[in-house]
């Protein structure tokens, strides 16, 4: 998946790059409206992209797609299937910090990584950069 590719959500196209329709609602002095105030804010609890994660027993890092979805407070991970038909990504994991919550986080100053910490499990991920580290880093803990 990429910036352009359309994304579906509860039956909705998120992504306004692949919308058809270029229209948009503002009231008289040009302000969005608030409907578009409510979406504005629904699509911030949403984060996806390209991270690195370190696994369990093989403590290599692997690329995978990331789907983090504020509303559910799920982390969705995906590997690309490799087949030349079908699906291009299947899930590869799934993370619910609803039914096990964060306990601890830790992010390094000058590193592009960051841990989750959970009852279970140390998660380790790494980013292309300390930005994107750190937009996820927060988007995570929000």
């Amino acid at each position: 998946l990429n910036q352009n590719d359309n994304v579906i959500i509860c039956g909705k196209n998120i992504n306004k790059h692949g919308s058809k329709s270029n229209t948009s609602s503002v009231n008289m002095e040009g302000a969005p409206t608030s409907l578009e105030k409510q979406q504005s804010q629904f699509m911030e609890n949403f984060k996806n992209g390209w991270m690195e994660k370190q696994g369990w027993w093989n403590t290599s890092y692997k690329r995978r797609y990331f789907e983090l979805n504020g509303v559910l407070k799920t982390l969705t991970y995906y590997v690309e299937s490799g087949k030349s038909r079908g699906p291009k990504y299947s899930i590869r994991g799934f993370i619910d910090f609803k039914k096990t919550p964060i306990t601890k986080t830790i992010k390094q100053q000058s590193e592009r990584e960051f841990h989750i910490i959970t009852k279970h499990r140390e998660w380790i991920f790494r980013c292309e950069s300390t930005t994107e580290r750190d937009e996820w880093y927060y988007a995570i803990l929000t």
